[in-house]
């Protein structure tokens, strides 16, 4: 009972923590027995994307059994020219068990470093 408190306090500061930049959504759900299941993170700013806190999102994945099923999903809620193509919005989402944490936010680093760089021409 203590330890989901404290997962709430957790997910509620974060909620708060990342909306407070506007046109920025998070989120993270649950199963009923308190297993987190996902996080997610929108936004219509690429730099908010530079700013996740990953030891908070560790800390929201702590309290789950090693084989639990979680995803990490990520939208940039805005056109996005790579090359020749336009896209209205670009998504993407790594899954696997919570055991392997570590590799799914080391894959979501990598795909958020370069939509950073390709969204970040722009701004040259």
């Amino acid at each position: 009972m203590m330890k989901r408190l404290a997962l709430t306090f957790l997910v509620a500061f974060l909620a708060i923590n990342l909306s407070t930049t506007a046109q920025e959504t998070q989120s993270v759900e649950t199963t009923t027995n308190g297993t987190v299941t996902s996080f997610k993170l929108e936004t219509n700013d690429v730099k908010e994307f530079s700013d996740i806190n990953w030891d908070s999102v560790r800390e929201i994945f702590e309290m789950n059994k090693p084989d639990d099923s979680i995803t990490l999903s990520f939208k940039f809620k805005k056109p996005l020219q790579i090359g020749r193509a336009t896209t209205e919005s670009f998504n993407f989402k790594f899954e696997g068990k919570t055991s392997e944490l570590e590799k799914l936010i080391a894959n979501s680093k990598k795909t958020l470093a370069t939509l950073i760089d390709i969204e970040g021409q722009k701004f040259d």
